[in-house]
């Protein structure tokens, strides 16, 4: 015990000499202020105590500072975040990324407005949206032309293993219409109808067309939902959100390429303002606002979780093509009053099925990463990291090929499997 009063004392000693100091600036905190007091108490003899102004010589009363009262200024916290809110918008919308993202999204929405608006409303040119979805393609390879930019640094690795893993994935989310479609025909049963399952194809079943052309419809919708799923998927997951992350971080850029989704799709409602009444039309363009909205979230999370945009394109593209095919009829309305007033329900719950399991796979894929990560001591974002998350230069100082990469998360979870058995045979 006194060992540790000399220490003390000594440092408290250091302290009040006049040729002292301090190779760090100390910092003000509460901590260290009743730290020093109670040193200064102990170097003070045990019999010393603090002596009490005699009565006679008392000073002079001072004015003691008086508390003022805490008053919220509302005004001033509001008019702050206003600040913060402008400057913020101020900032992205002058950053380069953004600009590139923006006007990628602007070249192509340019097109589809004039042929939803022109050639499909006024002209009466069935043109199915494949007129912007090849303009749409065209952008692309001109962008990754100028860019010098390979297809596996936009997200589409030429690697069998990773475009089957993509199929496979979308075959399992696309099990959700199984419920959507049981929810369709409960819908019907509750009318007191009697369903029937029925394949169409543009709103047209086998009986209203002749067999060839009902088969060639059905091809046609097929290909212009591959177009448009790979189009779709490559503009916005592939060039926008791998730009966007280069700069901001995955959740703002997942919320800007969401955005800029739902408003292309707005144009299919608005294309439709002379057919309907205003009253119809705005709960419609919130539907889709909302709907493409979570719809693009869910594809930017299976971009994230496999590091490709390869399960994107095909859950794409089974959605659009079996909600499009697959109609369930009422037989007591018949084929030619029907109207498939159950559409949006059967979409809302074949997505939220469909989000679910994605968000699962997507939760198992990132717990896996980390530990992996963690367990063969690889920083987080470097190796397993998706290929959105790169940016130019990044790619450009990784010499590794894809099939290196794979090797690399081969041997860690070799690694990290052996250190689990021998614990457990430590254990």
């Amino acid at each position: 015990m006194a060992k540790k009063e000399d220490l003390m004392k000594e440092f408290g000693v250091a302290e009040m000499r006049s040729d002292f100091r301090a190779p760090v600036k100390p910092i003000a905190m509460p901590q260290q202020s009743l730290y020093h007091d109670d040193l200064a108490d102990l170097n003070k003899p045990a019999d010393e105590t603090p002596t009490q102004p005699e009565t006679g010589t008392e000073k002079p009363d001072q004015p003691q500072p008086t508390e003022q009262p805490h008053v919220h200024h509302t005004s001033s916290h509001s008019k702050k975040k206003k600040h913060k809110v402008i400057r913020a918008l101020v900032n992205i919308f002058s950053d380069r990324t953004f600009c590139k993202m923006l006007n990628s999204f602007l070249f192509c929405m340019i097109v589809n407005a004039f042929e939803y608006f022109f050639l499909i409303n006024q002209k009466n040119i069935q043109t199915r949206g494949a007129i912007g979805k090849i303009f749409g393609v065209i952008v692309i390879f001109v962008f990754m032309y100028s860019a010098r930019l390979k297809p596996r640094n936009m997200g589409l690795p030429p690697d069998p293993r990773v475009i089957f893993s993509g199929i496979k994935k979308s075959f399992l989310f696309s099990l959700a219409f199984i419920p959507a479609y049981l929810v369709d025909i409960l819908l019907v049963l509750i009318r007191r109808g009697h369903p029937h399952l029925t394949v169409f194809a543009y709103n047209q079943p086998h009986s209203s067309v002749g067999f060839v052309d009902w088969i060639a419809n059905i091809l046609l919708l097929i290909g212009i939902s591959a177009l448009s799923a790979f189009m779709l998927e490559f503009l916005f997951r592939g060039i926008i959100l791998r730009m966007g992350r280069s700069k901001f971080g995955f959740g703002q850029t997942a919320f800007i390429v969401s955005l800029f989704y739902s408003i292309w799709y707005l144009i299919i409602p608005l294309s439709k303002i002379t057919r309907f009444s205003a009253s119809s039309l705005v709960p419609l363009c919130l539907f889709y606002l909302v709907f493409e909205f979570f719809l693009s979230l869910k594809w930017c999370l299976c971009v994230r979780a496999t590091g490709a945009v390869w399960l994107a394109i095909f859950d794409h593209f089974l959605f659009i093509t079996i909600t499009g095919l697959l109609r369930v009829v009422d037989t007591t309305v018949g084929l030619s009053n029907y109207i498939d007033v159950n559409k949006y329900w059967r979409y809302i719950v074949y997505q939220i099925v469909s989000f679910i399991l994605c968000y699962l796979y997507y939760k198992k894929k990132m717990l896996l990463r980390k530990k992996i990560n963690r367990a063969n001591g690889v920083q987080a974002g470097f190796v397993f990291d998706s290929l959105a998350d790169m940016v130019p230069e990044d790619i450009n100082a990784d010499k590794k090929t894809a099939d290196d990469r794979t090797v690399v998360i081969d041997e860690a979870y070799r690694k990290h499997l052996d250190s689990q058995q021998t614990s457990d045979s430590h254990h």
